[in-house]
């Protein structure tokens, strides 16, 4: 099976945000559209990140007062790992 494949049957479209958005914006995307993670752009629309449900969580049970209003920068996962649509699933595993 390849990307493309689940791609085909979950949808071709990502949310992305910005870095300097807070925690309870990143809260609001997730739960608008069903998901579980967001893209992070730069300005440049650059890829920089991703912001999960898990790193919320980390980062709310590390830093509980204030943590709403965080930006997405200081909780996301950097550099992370990506894939084309023709890449084998079993592969990537």
């Amino acid at each position: 099976m390849r990307i493309n494949d689940i791609l085909g049957r979950k949808g071709r479209s990502v949310v992305t945000m910005r870095g300097d958005a807070t925690v309870r914006e990143l809260l609001e995307q997730l739960a608008t559209h069903g998901i579980g993670a967001v893209v992070i752009l730069d300005s440049s629309d650059r890829l920089v990140g991703i912001a999960s449900e898990r790193d919320i969580v980390q980062h709310v049970h590390r830093s509980p007062a204030g943590a709403l209003e965080a930006t997405v920068s200081a909780i996301m996962t950097t550099e992370p790992i990506t894939c084309g649509p023709d890449d084998e699933v079993e592969a990537l595993a």
